[in-house]
């Protein structure tokens, strides 16, 4: 709140002062002292009038109009009255003679005046009539308060503690004594139930002891109702009467509550709020606005009546200790408050709004005298302007260089300068009140009352009865130019143009610059508000239906907006006045603003466009739209903002899922191209720039369309509006361009309009969309309606539309007749066999089948035409015909299931060769069964895969149980068994009854038929197939007990252990094999795989024992310890078993044997990455080395068998059973090949006393000569071992003998070859495809070319699969894991 003027207590002598407002319009302050005085003051602080009394004032008080003041003093029985119009003062003697107390005036315009006396006597005056009357002892003692109620009742409560209601005669009709002082009388409406519907008065209320509130029903005077209240609350400062039975209390504490006075509620408190800390001095309340004013010392606070939670205002009176009384002016727009030492402080509540723009520029009232002007476009201290005026306006008009304010006939132009002062320019009076006024940079334009406009210039002073000069002009005007179109009611002003409206519904445009009437504008019904933009060529209409418009003065074109989207009861429209956004406008009512935009072109021509609304925030007023951002005035005298939500970009920027839903749709509806494109590129989504493409192409920009379209890449869309650049006719190219956008009724209708109607034809033909193509064919095309009407059925078809189709079929056809008005390129044979197939089909369907055969037999056969129509008559249930077409067009099998429905079982038969469908394959052998022809019936079984049908009448037909036992083998079908068991329990066949019940699953059966038959054996043989089978465990079991019951070892530990028993399986087995050595190798094998099986520590320890003769004291064939081993993965026990094994194997002369178990040795733990042992690699390189002698003896390479003999000769004793003869192969063999020492060395050897008598006799003698002469033979050798050749270790390059194995230099272990038995080099190498062994490359396949088998793995071997191995070092490697 803004203070407008304050009242020093100088005006009044010192003490308290009573001051009130003027009732209605609150003109005029009466304030009151102790000086004898009464002062009139305006509303803007400025006395008008003193009244000087003979006494102290004793009260003061308004009649209901504001018309006439009482007063009445402490020393003259007289009513002193002050008229406000005329500011004369009137005596009225009441003829009492003592001292007058209370001065009450009637509501509602009623005459009468009420003047009560301390003795307790009352007047009654008619100020109308001047009738006075007297009721002489009203009450005993001092009348203190009183009031009247809106029917002319009178409740005066004095000091008597008496309340007496009384009527405008002065008769009593209610006395109520009071149990204390009784202050603040009242009347208000009290609901006694629901069904009362009169309002009247009917309650009298008053503050009693200043503790209770006192209510008196006057229906029920007898019975007074007391409101009491809690004692934290304190004493009642006031009271008010509000709303519907509403009572609001203030108390001493700072605490206001609310009680209710109706009869459901009565007493009840419904709301409570402490509105001050520490006290409250006094409260008063706006009815009018609903505001509550109150105050605690001098902090005052303003709240909304309807929740005194919203707190609107708060101020401290600094200059004051305290506020000791505070009023309302009736309007709420002034509020005066005393202090206690008697100066008066009014304050400004709210303004009436006032305002006007002009471009950028606004003006508002900002107090009651005071207007302020400002530019939105420039800096807010360096464009304020505030101008003083004389009075207070009823409107204010501003203009780029002046503001004018208005009252009744006369205006004051105010001229505005730009150092923050403004000077009256001139004052005008007109001949009638102003209605409405605007200003431009020359001219002013008055609207008055009686519907005409007056314009002139505002700088020039002219004579104002010279409406002839081109300086002045009225409207309508002399000449009558405006005659008969009624009243002006409404005007917009611009730079260039004068514009009105009339009642009659006529827009006028005058040109300021020619003087002329340029634009005439006819609507059908009066307009009541216009609104143009900053050049006036665009105008906002409202009719009196409230229906809204946008006027194109230069196209001279009316587009009408949609009701549903402008306001029901627009108050005022503004323009945009941004450049930029030149097209925007919006229209308010009182709570929303509602966002439009007009589009100069668009593909529908012009166009206004809805964009949104908003709520408008409480208490304010727009003025001005400036790029989104509305400048509204408010009550306070001053201004405020608030950004259009349209336009509200700030918070959709943080992330693009908002940025696109949301910013960039709104930024499109406000055509904001170049901030779209922004937002599309960072985007970078494909749907944003189609959003924006298609919008520039329903603006008919094709420039900005192709860049977008190019921009993301979409070639063929920017070749077809680039085609589209080439079209001159706007309506041609907008219906193009609606065909883009997939508006294609709006596309037709541009089409036809054009100078190319075909092309809407065209369209409708590539949309397929025969039915309007049809229409526009008949019109445009008669020639191209046999092509669209075969189409058309075609579609009508397909919609189950079967009539349509086939009358569209029949008008498709050509007839040779009418063959010259076709389409030259038309295929007339084909386009005829499409429609005659079109009219079979739905001939079929509407039940004319003869017809529809007909036409498919004067067809050239077409199978998928015949099946069609097969399909029709099918489900029309007309078998017999569906199946021959079905035949016909080469589909058996469902004519076969046809043919089989109507029992037509010959046709059946021809056709069955051909079909594989089992399920009619199935129905036929039924068929043929009930017929008795068993032999085809099987046949047809068999095809349809019904095995059971086949066992069937193989057993009870055609006696052939080999057969039937063929097929449930092969097919393992369970019925079949069933079936083929009972069969052989019928002849006696137990064993093969049994098989067939264990296939058939009837494992019981089985059992007790095995049992009873002394067929256990065959029986368990039988399941042994079946181990697999979780659900035969019970079985086994079964099994197992009954052998253990026949002392059958073997069996029942076996069975045990199918059983998933395997220590008590184990135990038996282990029983088993003790008992039988015959048994003993399958018990010993049951026992490894039931290890291996349970995993079971213990069951592996108890056989470990027994293996190794810790159980019986004789140790079992290593080959089981080592298959045991095996299969429990336990790899290098199984190694070193495997060791042994060999050994043995080698000591016995079993070297392929040795050598397949360590290779196979070898393998298995290189499979699983485990060390492989360096005794068993080299017992492998040992035993492989024999097997090498041999193929090379037989390749004839005598050397290299020599140096593999000189490896194994040196390791004899590895091969006890072949000494001699290895020893006699090295001989002959060193001899063959030059190595005469080692030669002589072996047949030393031979000589020994051991060997001499093992050598061949053939031999015998050679070896005895060699060994004579070897002295001889030892002089003539050569020193130089010549023999021995090196190689480079793969691991360092260290020169090594090639049959040395360990690199003495880096002491690696070398990987031999399998095919020589030398070490591997670097450079030449490959590996067995089968077991990857190395081998040096070239002696591979050198050993390979003459028999191609590996030497190690003993597999066939492709020469091709060998190749150069280049990564060494994976061989390398794996080998050092060794």
């Amino acid at each position: 709140m803004k203070r407008i003027f304050s009242i020093g207590n100088a005006s009044h002598s010192v003490g308290s002062v009573f001051f009130t407002w003027q009732k209605g319009t609150a003109s005029y302050l009466v304030t009151t002292g102790l000086d004898s005085y009464v002062n009139i003051y305006d509303r803007h602080g400025e006395r008008v009038d003193q009244i000087n009394l003979p006494g102290y004032c004793n009260g003061v008080a308004w009649d209901s109009d504001g018309d006439l003041l009482g007063i009445i003093t402490d020393r003259s029985p007289c009513v002193i009255l002050w008229d406000a119009n005329t500011h004369r003062v009137q005596m009225i003697d009441t003829g009492v003679r003592d001292v007058l107390s209370l001065i009450i005036w009637a509501k509602l315009s009623s005459p009468l005046l009420a003047v009560g006396t301390s003795k307790g006597n009352l007047l009654i005056y008619n100020h109308r009539t001047a009738r006075k009357i007297p009721i002489l002892g009203k009450h005993t003692k001092k009348i203190i308060s009183g009031a009247w109620s809106d029917n002319n009742l009178l409740a005066l409560v004095g000091e008597d503690r008496v309340l007496t209601v009384s009527n405008e005669e002065g008769d009593n009709i209610a006395i109520s004594s009071l149990k204390g002082d009784g202050l603040t009388v009242q009347f208000a409406f009290m609901r006694l139930d629901d069904k009362t519907q009169n309002t009247q008065q009917n309650c009298v209320s008053l503050i009693l002891n200043k503790r209770q509130l006192f209510l008196l029903n006057l229906s029920d005077s007898e019975n007074p109702i007391q409101l009491s209240f809690q004692e934290r609350y304190g004493l009642i400062v006031d009271y008010q009467w509000y709303g519907e039975g509403l009572i609001l209390i203030g108390f001493t504490s700072g605490i206001f509550v609310v009680v209710s006075a109706n009869y459901k509620e009565l007493g009840q408190e419904l709301n409570q709020f402490r509105a001050h800390k520490e006290s409250l001095t006094t409260f008063n309340v706006c009815l009018n606005t609903k505001r509550l004013v109150s105050c605690s010392e001098n902090n005052v606070k303003v709240c909304d009546l309807n929740d005194l939670n919203d707190v609107q205002s708060v101020m401290t009176i600094d200059d004051e200790p305290a506020i000791e009384w505070m009023e309302w002016s009736d309007d709420g727009q002034l509020l005066a408050m005393v202090s206690p030492s008697g100066t008066i402080h009014v304050y400004l509540s709210k303004l009436t709004i006032l305002g006007d723009s002009f471009g950028t520029r606004l003006a508002f009232l900002s107090s009651l005298l005071e207007v302020t002007v400002f530019s939105v476009q420039e800096d807010l201290s360096d464009s304020v302007i505030i101008t003083r005026v004389d009075v207070e306006p009823s409107l204010v008009a501003v203009g780029p260089y002046h503001v004018a304010v208005a009252m009744n006939n006369r205006v004051w132009f105010y001229n505005l300068t730009v150092n923050e002062s403004t000077e009256l320019l001139r004052e005008r009076e007109y001949v009638g009140i102003v209605k409405c006024l605007k200003i431009n940079g020359d001219y002013a334009a008055a609207l008055f009352t009686n519907g005409t406009i007056h314009l002139h210039l505002i700088e020039n002073e002219l004579n104002p009865n010279d409406y002839d000069s081109r300086d002045l002009k009225a409207f309508p005007d002399s000449a009558g130019s405006s005659i008969g179109n009624g009243k002006i009611t409404t005007l917009c002003l611009t730079n260039d143009f004068l514009i009105y409206a009339t009642d009659s519904g006529s827009i006028e445009m005058f040109m300021l610059e020619d003087w002329v009437m340029v634009c005439v504008y006819r609507h059908t019904i009066g307009i009541k508000m216009i609104s143009s933009n900053v050049s006036g060529i665009r105008i906002a209409v409202v009719d009196d239906r409230n229906d809204a418009f946008i006027y194109n003065a230069v196209t001279d074109v009316m587009i009408q907006l949609s009701q549903n989207d402008f306001p029901t009861n627009p108050k005022f429209i503004l323009w945009e006045s941004w450049p930029l956004d030149k097209g925007v406008f919006i229209a308010c009512d009182i709570k929303f603003a509602y966002v439009f935009i007009y589009i100069r072109d668009t593909i529908e021509g012009p166009a206004v466009e809805y964009a949104g609304k908003m709520k408008i925030p409480s208490g304010q007023f727009p003025l001005l739209l400036y790029n989104g951002v509305v400048v509204c005035q408010t009550q306070s005298g001053k201004t405020s903002n608030f950004v259009l939500s349209t336009h509200d970009f700030g918070d959709k920027m943080t992330e693009k899922s908002r940025l696109k839903c949301e910013l960039l749709v709104n930024i499109l509806k406000l055509r904001r191209y170049q901030d779209a494109w922004k937002i599309c590129e960072y985007l970078n989504d494909v749907e944003a720039w189609d959003m924006l493409g298609k919008l520039a192409i329903n603006d008919m920009d094709l420039d900005l369309a192709i860049k977008i379209y190019r921009h993301i890449q979409d070639s063929g869309f920017v070749n077809t509006l680039e085609k589209l650049k080439a079209i001159e006719e706007r309506n041609l190219l907008a219906a193009h361009l609606a065909n883009c956008c997939d508006r294609h009724d709006l596309a037709q209708t541009l089409f036809l309009i054009s100078s190319q109607p075909l092309e809407a034809l065209e369209m409708r033909k590539s949309l397929l969309q025969w039915s309007e193509a049809l229409t526009l064919a008949k019109r445009l095309a008669p020639k191209q309606m046999t092509i669209i009407s075969r189409e058309y059925a075609v579609q009508l078809e397909f919609t189950g539309d079967y009539n349509s189709a086939l009358d569209n079929y029949e008008k498709g056809l050509i007839n040779s007749d009418t063959n010259k008005d076709t389409i030259d390129n038309i295929d007339n044979k084909t386009h005829n066999e499409l429609c005659m197939a079109g009219i079979a089909r739905n001939s079929i369907r509407l039940g004319n089948t003869r017809r529809g055969i007909d036409f498919l037999n004067k067809l050239t056969p077409n199978p998928t035409l015949l099946e069609e129509c097969a399909t029709i008559l099918d489900s029309m249930k007309l078998y017999s015909d569906a199946a021959l077409l079905f035949e016909k067009s080469g589909n058996p099998e469902k004519a076969a299931n046809l043919y089989m429905k109507v029992k037509n079982f010959n046709k059946v038969s021809d056709l069955l060769e051909k079909v594989d469908n089992k399920e009619i394959q199935s129905q036929y052998a039924k068929a043929k069964e009930m017929e008795g022809k068993f032999r085809e019936a099987v046949k047809a079984y068999i095809k349809a895969e019904e095995w059971l049908s086949v066992v069937r009448i193989y057993l009870d037909h055609l006696n052939n149980p080999g057969e039937a036992v063929k097929i449930v083998r092969e097919t393992k079908s369970i019925d079949g068994a069933k079936m083929i068991a009972k069969f052989f329990q019928r002849i006696n066949d137990m064993s093969s009854a049994i098989e067939f019940l264990i296939m058939s699953k009837c494992h019981e059966e089985a059992y007790q038929l095995a049992q009873s038959t002394q067929q256990m054996d065959i029986y368990a043989n039988i399941l042994l197939n079946y181990t697999d089978d979780p659900e035969l465990t019970q079985d086994f079991l079964s099994i197992a007990i009954h052998y253990e019951q026949e002392r059958d070892a073997l069996r029942a530990g076996k069975f045990y252990c199918i059983a998933g028993q395997y220590k008590k399986g184990v135990k038996f087995l282990l029983q088993a094999a003790a008992q039988s050595n015959d048994g003993q190798n399958q018990a010993v094998h049951l026992v490894i795989e039931a290890a291996a099986k349970s995993r079971d520590e213990q069951i592996i320890r108890i056989i470990i024992d027994y293996l190794i003769g810790e159980t019986d004291g004789v140790p079992k064939d290593f080959k089981y310890l080592f298959r045991l081993y095996m299969s429990l993965e336990y790899y290098k026990e199984a190694a070193k078993t495997a060791l042994i094994i060999a050994g043995e194997e080698q000591n016995a002369g079993n070297y392929r044997n040795a050598h397949d178990l360590l290779f196979g040795m070898f393998q298995e733990l290189k499979r699983h990455q485990i060390a492989v042992p360096s005794e068993m690699t080299n017992s492998l390189m040992l035993i492989h080395s024999y097997i090498l002698i041999k193929i090379w003896i037989r390749v004839g390479d005598h050397m290299r068998s020599a140096k593999l003999l000189t490896r194994v000769a040196n390791n004899l004793s590895r091969f006890p059973q072949h000494m001699v003869p290895i020893l006699t192969s090295a001989v002959i063999e060193c001899q063959r090949s030059g190595l005469k020492r080692e030669s002589l060395e072996f047949a030393t050897t031979l000589m020994k006393s051991e060997y001499r008598d093992q050598i061949d006799v053939k031999f015998k003698k050679k070896i005895e000569t060699l060994v004579r002469k070897s002295a001889a033979l030892l002089k003539t050798q050569d020193s130089e071992d010549s023999h021995i050749q090196h190689s480079l270790c793969p691991y360092c390059d260290n020169e090594v003998i090639d049959m040395e194995l360990t690199c003495h230099k880096c002491r690696n272990t070398i990987p031999f070859c399998i095919a020589t038995g030398l070490n591997i080099v670097r450079d030449e190498l490959t590996v067995c495809p089968n077991c990857h062994f190395p081998a040096i490359l070239s002696q591979f396949i050198r050993l390979l070319s003459t028999e191609p088998i590996c030497p190690m793995c003993n597999t066939s071997i492709d020469l091709s699969q060998v190749v150069p191995l280049h990564d060494i070092q994976l061989l390398l490697d794996s080998h050092q894991l060794k």
